[in-house]
């Protein structure tokens, strides 16, 4: 998922850096699904590691980090992207998240 929403950045000519303002939306590739394929791949990838090492304490630091990436990264990138031509209609017909 990593890939494809890498694949999506670098074919629409963006970059996937949270720090760098996005021109346009991306609406194709795994872009169709998830607002947020990175940030969910994280949690999955994050997720498979603590079930391999029956780990709480992995699973217990991935959901703290999508909380804090939630709050302090996905919501402000949407405030921006609110102001780009048709973020509005892809915010209403696909999900932040899964």
């Amino acid at each position: 998922m990593m890939l494809l929403s890498l694949r999506a950045f670098y074919s629409n000519n963006e970059s996937p850096a949270p720090f760098i303002p996005t021109k346009k939306i991306i609406t194709n590739g795994i872009f169709k699904y998830t607002r947020n394929p990175m940030y969910v791949s994280f949690f999955i990838s994050a997720f498979g590691i603590s079930t391999i090492f029956s780990s709480f304490g992995i699973l217990f630091g991935a959901i703290i980090g999508i909380l804090l990436i939630h709050k302090y990264v996905v919501l402000e990138e949407e405030k921006k992207l609110e102001k780009l031509e048709g973020f509005k209609a892809y915010k209403n017909s696909t999900r932040r998240w899964i």
